[in-house]
Protein backbone atom coordinates (compact mmCIF):
# COMPACT_ATOMS: atom_id res chain seq x y z
CA UNK A 1 0.00 0.00 0.00
CA UNK A 2 1.11 3.70 -1.12
CA UNK A 3 0.67 6.51 1.70
CA UNK A 4 -2.27 8.62 1.47
CA UNK A 5 -2.74 12.36 2.67
CA UNK A 6 -5.92 14.32 2.20
CA UNK A 7 -5.79 17.61 3.12
CA UNK A 8 -8.34 20.54 2.67
CA UNK A 9 -6.93 24.00 2.06
CA UNK A 10 -8.60 26.47 4.74
CA UNK A 11 -10.76 29.23 2.87
CA UNK A 12 -11.79 31.77 4.46
CA UNK A 13 -15.57 32.13 5.17
CA UNK A 14 -16.73 35.72 5.47
CA UNK A 15 -21.05 36.27 5.22
CA UNK A 16 -22.10 40.03 4.91
CA UNK A 17 -25.74 41.09 4.49
CA UNK A 18 -26.55 43.99 2.26
CA UNK A 19 -30.13 45.78 2.09
CA UNK A 20 -31.26 46.59 -1.01
CA UNK A 21 -33.70 49.47 -1.95
CA UNK A 22 -35.82 49.13 -5.35
CA UNK A 23 -37.79 51.88 -6.58
CA UNK A 24 -41.40 50.70 -7.46
CA UNK A 25 -41.32 49.36 -10.49
CA UNK A 26 -43.67 50.87 -13.08
CA UNK A 27 -44.31 48.52 -15.54
CA UNK A 28 -46.00 46.33 -12.74
CA UNK A 29 -43.69 43.77 -12.25
CA UNK A 30 -43.57 41.57 -8.62
CA UNK A 31 -40.59 42.18 -6.97
CA UNK A 32 -41.05 38.60 -5.54
CA UNK A 33 -41.17 36.74 -8.81
CA UNK A 34 -38.47 33.35 -8.48
CA UNK A 35 -37.52 34.45 -12.11
CA UNK A 36 -37.16 38.47 -11.38
CA UNK A 37 -35.22 37.55 -8.35
CA UNK A 38 -32.85 34.73 -9.69
CA UNK A 39 -32.07 37.03 -12.69
CA UNK A 40 -31.08 39.81 -9.87
CA UNK A 41 -28.72 37.99 -8.32
CA UNK A 42 -27.67 36.45 -11.55
CA UNK A 43 -26.42 40.12 -12.15
CA UNK A 44 -25.18 40.85 -8.69
CA UNK A 45 -23.08 38.51 -9.29
CA UNK A 46 -21.44 39.59 -12.58
CA UNK A 47 -21.33 43.20 -10.69
CA UNK A 48 -18.78 41.27 -8.47
CA UNK A 49 -16.74 39.08 -10.42
CA UNK A 50 -16.41 42.38 -12.44
CA UNK A 51 -14.93 43.93 -9.50
CA UNK A 52 -12.65 41.18 -8.57
CA UNK A 53 -14.35 38.84 -6.56
CA UNK A 54 -13.75 34.98 -7.20
CA UNK A 55 -15.87 32.69 -8.57
CA UNK A 56 -16.39 30.92 -5.27
CA UNK A 57 -19.24 33.08 -4.09
CA UNK A 58 -22.82 32.28 -3.03
CA UNK A 59 -25.10 34.57 -3.57
CA UNK A 60 -28.46 34.29 -1.95
CA UNK A 61 -31.60 36.31 -0.47
CA UNK A 62 -32.77 36.61 2.77
CA UNK A 63 -36.52 35.64 2.99
CA UNK A 64 -39.09 37.28 5.43
CA UNK A 65 -41.46 35.14 7.88
CA UNK A 66 -43.55 35.69 5.21
CA UNK A 67 -41.87 33.82 2.64
CA UNK A 68 -41.08 37.31 0.80
CA UNK A 69 -37.71 39.04 -0.01
CA UNK A 70 -38.75 42.53 -0.77
CA UNK A 71 -40.99 44.42 1.74
CA UNK A 72 -42.84 47.75 1.77
CA UNK A 73 -40.96 50.14 3.89
CA UNK A 74 -42.54 51.74 5.93
CA UNK A 75 -42.11 55.54 6.40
Amino acid sequence: MKPFICYKKNVPVSMQVIKVRVPKPNSGVDLNDPAFLEEMLVQAKKNLRAQGLDDNIKLTWRKQPDGKVFQKEQK
